[in-house]
């Protein structure tokens, strides 16, 4: 204590140096709780412990939400109870009205049982249609459709403003990885790269998320492999913009 107050902890910018180092509504805090090394997060985890990421979630197509909203949201809390403390609901449960009901009775009953409920969206895909986020200007020319990225950034800031979701989970947020839709063949003399476009968005959502509310979680899907030269995605430069990477690993599957 001192001066009659309690000191929680204590740490030396000088010895952490990356104290000095700060992010918008960031945290630095120690991980885990009672760990010896800082770190920074741009997450604030108040009222609870100190934790890398719950890591357990799973994924969920809107045909099921009935079965979660069974006997007072049973399945929901066996979930929880099981460690699974994220819920990523496919963006159907928000886009289809007549489903979008129950998805706010989900959402509500997940706020009340500590499990995030994150909106699943596509990104640079429309149903199976692949969204090509550059333009052929000709000549060697390319640019970044800023259309596109306005029209993904407002279907996401729907998500957070009418449903109150705690994330956004990015799921094609890459190029298809063939044909005219690989990145590599979306490469162009005047700067305009596919990598390029995929980190141009990510930055331009995460500015947009954090100058509207503080705390939504942005999560994106990775593909394995070459990332960079077939779909765009360079994990490093993603990373400073989005906060959980998930790697894909498919069983039983090929192309």
């Amino acid at each position: 204590t001192s001066g009659g107050k309690i000191l929680v902890d204590k740490f030396s910018r000088d010895k952490d140096g990356s104290a000095s180092k700060t992010v918008r509504y960031g945290s630095y805090q120690r991980i885990p709780e009672d760990g010896n090394e800082w770190k920074i997060t741009s997450q604030a985890t108040r009222r609870i412990r100190n934790y890398d990421v719950l890591p357990n979630g799973i994924w969920v197509w809107s045909t099921h939400i009935d079965d979660w909203m069974e006997g007072d949201f049973q399945l929901l809390k066996d979930m929880k109870e099981k460690g699974y403390h994220h819920i990523l609901l496919n963006y159907n449960a928000f886009d289809d009205e007549a489903k979008a009901v129950k998805t706010r009775q989900l959402i509500a009953a997940a706020k009340e049982n500590g499990v995030k409920i994150h909106a699943w969206m596509q990104t640079f895909r429309e149903g199976t249609t692949w969204v090509n986020p550059i333009e052929n200007l000709g000549g060697g020319q390319g640019r970044y459709k800023q259309e596109e990225f306005d029209r993904i950034i407002a279907k996401a800031a729907r998500y957070i403003d009418d449903f109150d979701v705690d994330g956004i989970h990015l799921d094609y947020v890459r190029f298809s990885g063939v044909g005219v839709n690989a990145a590599y063949a979306n490469n162009y003399s005047n700067g305009v790269t596919a990598g390029g476009a995929i980190n141009e968005f990510c930055r331009q959502l995460r500015e947009y998320i954090d100058s509207r509310l503080e705390g939504v979680i942005v999560s994106a899907a990775l593909m394995t492999g070459n990332t960079l030269y077939y779909y765009g995605q360079e994990p490093s430069q993603m990373g400073k913009y989005i906060d959980i990477l998930m790697p894909m690993s498919y069983k039983y599957y090929s192309n």
